[in-house]
């Protein structure tokens, strides 16, 4: 196989390995720690934060800031939808939240991983160096509100996770 070869298969086979590590852990009830659902969007907001903030590139105009408030909306919509898919309840006799993903919640990784391959696609951010439909502006633009849209997503998911969780019954 040839690197060229690689380089078009890789960014199908990387989305096609998390998914399937998504769907066996999908099939067990994990626990949930409403006390710890703030360290994942730190963590997230830190590492995407200092990657938007230290990413050089020219000045946006007011439609590159626009594509990524359309990027922090789909953010808040797909977190919002994850949120919602999950089956949570309480372990009997106890404060344990148990969490399982239902088969929705995998419909909406799929549609997320396959409206990000086309986005990438329909951009000009390609891995192989094709050089794109778009000016050269605008693959950072979709750079940055593809990772604008992925820390407003975990934020709102667990968001979400703790508001459900404290509306559980005891």
């Amino acid at each position: 196989m040839s690197p060229a070869d690689l380089s078009r298969l890789l960014p199908i086979l990387i989305p096609l390995a998390v998914l399937a590590v998504v769907l066996l852990r999908s099939r067990r009830q994990q626990r949930i720690r409403a006390s710890r659902l703030w360290i994942a969007p730190l963590f997230a907001a830190l590492a995407i934060g200092s990657g938007l903030y230290f990413q050089p590139h020219p000045l946006f105009g007011l439609a590159q800031y626009a594509v990524m408030a359309v990027g922090a909306g789909f953010g808040v919509a797909a977190g919002m939808a994850r949120a919602h898919t999950l089956r949570l309840s309480r372990e009997p006799g106890s404060d344990v939240v148990l969490a399982q993903a239902s088969p929705v919640a995998i419909l909406v990784i799929i549609a997320l991983l396959g409206a990000r391959m086309a986005v990438r696609q329909g951009s000009g951010v390609d891995m192989a160096g094709n050089p794109g439909l778009v000016p050269a502006l605008w693959p950072a633009t979709i750079i940055d509100a593809s990772m604008l849209f992925a820390l407003v997503m975990i934020v709102t998911q667990r968001v979400v996770l703790w508001r459900r969780i404290a509306a559980l019954p005891a």
